[in-house]
């Protein structure tokens, strides 16, 4: 395959992303051919900025194109599974976005459902819904591949170059990753991607450790996967609205021993540091050798501001902040959509496919469980199941 035509499925801000990245793919020639959205305004928006042929808010158009050989799925987690599914079962190349999919709850469970709907069928639910996607995959010609670029962060590959080069056992790792709160006018947005901090920001970090884990097996050729998993998770808003939790703590033990943890919160309610966002990474290794970095280049600009609008108090109103220059994070999702592009040419799997996303998604659940019974969860089943 010399070159590649790709149809984007979402114009917001993972669209875009996806967007800037592919017009920079080294590996082969790539043809933006469609971009899809319900909001036929923002995706003509998208098709007059990166080049677009066709901008369409009928995805079925996509999957009956026979020149669309890839399909990048960047909308709600909602809609994940149900759109790659029929990518899959017409033979399109997925990429999906993170994560992979969430409860959602039915209507008359209320909203946030993560805070309302047992955590049994949470997880029943889910496992029945990647059942189908797994099921999919099987009979597909094509590539499942999973778009979780903190994996793609020099930081965490760091992890795996060390068990590589040093051929090492990683002993323990935690990560974090605790951002500003969510806005009141983003509660719409929150009932797609998931209010509650274990969906919308503990799934980053705890992806990019399983992702870790993944590769030690690989590198070691065996097979490492969770064991157990712990969590405990708390809720606390200001205005005392209904939220899900916003305080996650997750212990999870893997069948090698290595023990992992993982704790996201939203800063504006148990942490009043300064910055939006807060992120590391700490490992140790069976040598003795440790490393603790940031994941994200969370913090890499500071602001002065003076006489900022809204502040009512005269002594809030000059203050340093903390910024997070988003061209890292498009610099990685370049990095990682060459990635991909060049597995899809060469019609192999990419390291971050299916049981990658389907072991978040295990452990997220297994924590929501953990958290409400109050015990220790044994998760079962695998992504080749």
């Amino acid at each position: 395959m010399e070159n590649i035509s790709v149809a984007v499925v979402g114009a917001g801000i993972a669209g875009n992303f996806h967007c800037n990245a592919l017009k920079q793919v080294y590996c082969t020639r790539v043809r933006l051919k469609t971009i899809v959205d319900v909001d036929t305004e923002r995706a003509y928006d998208l098709l007059e900025k990166w080049g677009f042929q066709n901008a369409t808010a009928d995805y079925e158009s996509v999957l009956q194109d026979p020149e669309i050989d890839l399909v990048c799925i960047a909308l709600p987690t909602v809609l994940h599974a149900d759109f790659a599914i029929k990518a899959l079962n017409a033979d399109k190349h997925v990429i999906c976005e993170k994560p992979l999919t969430g409860y959602f709850g039915l209507p008359e469970e209320g909203f946030p459902a993560e805070n309302t709907a047992s955590k049994r069928k949470m997880c029943d639910s889910l496992l029945k819904d990647m059942s189908a996607l797994r099921q999919a995959i099987d009979k597909s010609k094509a590539k499942f591949l999973y778009a979780e670029t903190y994996m793609c962060f020099p930081n965490c590959a760091s992890i795996a170059e060390s068990v590589r080069t040093l051929n090492v056992r990683v002993l323990d790792i935690a990560v974090e990753c605790s951002i500003h709160g969510s806005e009141r006018d983003l509660i719409e947005l929150r009932k797609h991607v998931g209010d509650s901090s274990l969906m919308r920001v503990a799934a980053y970090p705890l992806s990019s450790m399983l992702f870790g884990k993944q590769l030690e097996a690989r590198i070691h050729d065996e097979d490492i996967y969770a064991t157990s998993v712990s969590a405990e998770m708390g809720q606390k808003r200001a205005d005392n609205s209904a939220c899900a939790e916003n305080f996650v703590n997750i212990a999870v033990t893997f069948s090698d021993g290595c023990k992992g943890v993982v704790y996201s919160c939203d800063k504006s309610y148990y942490d009043h540091t300064q910055g939006r966002m807060r992120n590391w990474i700490k490992s140790s290794f069976d040598n003795g050798y440790n490393s603790q970095n940031t994941i994200t280049p969370a913090d890499n600009v500071k602001l002065y501001f003076l006489g900022q609008e809204g502040y009512e108090s005269a002594w809030r109103q000059t203050d340093w902040f903390n910024k997070y220059d988003a061209d890292e994070a498009y610099n990685k999702y370049i990095i990682e959509l060459n990635r991909f592009i060049g597995r899809v040419v060469k019609n192999r799997q990419g390291s971050s496919g299916f049981s990658h996303a389907y072991d978040c998604v295990k452990i997220i659940h297994a924590a929501y469980l953990s958290a409400e019974e109050g015990r220790c969860i044994y998760p079962t089943g695998n992504a080749r199941q």
